[in-house]
């Protein structure tokens, strides 16, 4: 490994012990809550043993029990959120349900692995707790030695079932895209607010739970029989298994129990989960982490933003933006001009070049373009007058970060036309006896068609489709156009940082920049930002033309524009008529006179 690269990994190395420490905390407060959750749910609901030995038995086994259970949640959870999977999206409701499924398979195998385990866990615990609890692996017969018992088959398919519902509304209502905090709080504050927030959601679940569990037994019940026989029919070899399920049984005993089990599973599972994006977003505490290191906090900084992680990236992101709102810190970063280029430059090109790549992302494909006849050289004074840099003044030449900048700022969009070919004589009257045909045809079918939709069944029939086609539409149509902004646009709370940081770093310059280092660079930053918003506004168009849900596409792109708009008009309105002083292109120029207005 080469000498450069050693403060980058030994940075990256303290990220990831400070997150596994933080992450161990979540690991054993679920741990407790499930301990306690185990103690108290059934303990009061179904089992009245209070005690010593029950107490104790069940808060030991309550840790080792969430290790293979909840635990792989969390895990699959902070996975996904770590590395968020890119499913195709399609205009029609199967292919994307399916696509956002599949996507997320580990996801949806966590939950259906959490409530098989935790059920079968459950049953334990209770026959622990209550001797006549009946929910052992097996019901023996004389017959039939090793016959399952079908009351904790009942309780495991109900509560596997479940869990994989929720899992898949996660999936299917986008809640598993990663939202980083606008401000930075106490860590602790930032727990209780996600836990006062998630408590609504666990609500939800535990209504969504409550109406399952109502549906399932009379569904079981409903088709046990039936079903059970034709199994045995079929597969002769589970005859010795599940002989007796057809058999009558009591089904308001397993509904109560199954109520029990749901109401511990959703509290169990649910209230951890909720807490994992904020252990995983909030700040990281760069005190302690640059205390040990020999690097200088601003020096630290730098070295992290060279970092090819995005998550890292975007932690370090929050803390340049917290130092971009503290003036010591600012005024340090302004008056250092010991190394060359100085950390301010070398701060602001960094994150200007990740506004870039922003914006190559936003950028469509570009065409294939055609040869071009050789041309003699041109004058080298008239092409740096065409191409000056803006960056440095035009008598020097352009260094390589101001190439890559300007050249993916400069990406050219393309455009398709496309030209309507009129059709032949013989292709038109084709055309009109297809359609005499069709007009025949709909009339011979009309009246019996109109008669079936007038019978009452077939009414509710067709309104209750017609409602189901609305919303899958309306679903497929947002899903859409959230996929397709997260494609274009895959960091909208990093882009919403980086304006802020321009800005402030900008505004506060007049005052605190003794050597006029931001100022040489603004003109460029502010195009830079022009071209992001002018990129931003051309996906909306192309994706809303595309048939994309409007609402969801104002709601991804708006906030962006409005944050550039809001960031402009802070430069504008400290530099004021000063501003006039600085050079643009003719097109760069309207657009921020629009803005400023």
């Amino acid at each position: 490994m080469s000498a450069p690269d050693k403060p980058l990994v030994r940075i990256e190395g303290q990220y990831r012990r400070f997150l596994s420490s933080r992450w161990a905390g979540l690991v054993v407060r679920s741990a407790i809550l499930n301990a306690v959750v185990l103690l108290i749910v059934p303990g009061v609901l179904v089992s009245h043993d209070t005690s010593a030995l029950a107490i104790l038995g069940t808060l030991v086994a309550g840790p080792i029990i969430y290790l293979f259970t909840t635990h792989l949640v969390l895990r699959a959870k902070r996975s996904t959120f770590l590395r968020p999977p890119r499913p195709t999206s399609s205009p029609f409701p199967l292919p994307t349900a399916l696509a956002s499924i599949s996507a997320h398979a580990t996801y949806l195998a966590s939950y259906s692995a959490f409530g098989t385990l935790f059920a079968l866990a459950y049953a334990r615990l209770l026959i622990f707790r209550a001797a006549d609890a009946n929910l052992g692996l097996f019901a023996p017969t004389s017959r039939h030695p090793w016959h399952i018992n079908e009351r904790l088959f009942f309780l495991v398919v109900a509560n596997t079932l479940l869990c994989t519902l929720l899992g898949a509304r996660d999936v299917l209502s986008s809640s598993l895209l990663p939202v980083w905090p606008a401000r930075r709080t106490r860590f602790a504050d930032a727990a209780k607010a996600a836990l006062g927030t998630s408590a609504a959601s666990v609500v939800a679940d535990l209504v969504f739970g409550a109406g399952f569990t109502l549906a399932y037994p009379i569904v079981y019940f409903a088709l046990r029989r039936t079903a059970w026989r034709l199994t045995v029919s079929y597969l002769p070899f589970v005859r010795p298994f599940i002989f007796n399920f057809s058999k009558p049984a009591a089904p308001l005993a397993l509904t109560y129990h199954l109520a029990v089990l749901v109401l511990t599973a959703t509290l169990a599972v649910r209230v951890p989960a909720g807490l994992v994006a904020t252990y995983l977003t909030e700040p990281l505490r760069y005190e302690a982490l640059t205390r040990k290191s020999p690097l200088s906090p601003d020096r630290y900084l730098l070295t992290a933003l060279q970092s090819s992680d995005p998550y890292h990236l975007n932690l370090t992101i929050q803390e340049v933006q917290r130092v971009a709102h503290l003036p010591a810190r600012r005024k340090a970063l302004f008056a250092d001009l010991s190394r060359s280029p100085p950390p301010l430059r070398e701060l602001w090109h960094a994150l200007l070049l990740d506004l870039a790549r922003a914006h190559a992302a936003l950028a469509p494909p570009r065409a294939a373009a055609a040869p071009r006849p050789a041309t003699p050289p041109a004058d080298r004074h008239s092409i740096a007058l065409k191409q000056a840099d803006i960056f440095r003044p035009v008598s020097r030449q352009k260094s390589m970060l101001a190439l890559a900048v300007q050249g993916v700022l400069d990406r050219p969009g393309t455009a398709s036309v496309t030209v309507a070919t009129p059709a032949l004589p013989g292709q038109a009257r084709a055309i009109a006896g297809a359609k005499k045909i069709e007009t025949a045809v709909a009339k011979s079918i009309e009246g019996p068609v109109a008669h079936a939709k007038a019978a009452p069944v077939v009414k509710r029939s067709l309104g209750l489709y017609h409602t189901a086609a609305g919303a899958a539409t309306a679903w497929t149509a947002q899903t859409w156009a959230r996929r397709s902004v997260r494609t274009r646009v895959p960091e909208p709370d990093r882009l919403a940082r980086l304006v802020d940081i321009f800005a402030t770093l900008a505004v506060v310059s007049i005052d605190e920049d003794t050597y006029g280092l931001v100022q040489a660079v603004l003109p460029g930053t502010l195009e830079a930002l022009v071209r992001l918003r002018a990129g931003l506004l051309r996906a909306a168009a192309e994706l809303a033309a595309a048939g994309g849900d409007a609402q969801e596409l104002d709601a991804a792109i708006t906030p962006l524009v409005r944050a550039i708009d809001d960031g402009v008009r802070r430069v504008a309105d400290a530099f004021g008529d000063s501003l006039a002083a600085f050079r643009f292109p003719p097109a760069i120029a309207q657009s921020l006179t629009d803005i400023c207005r």
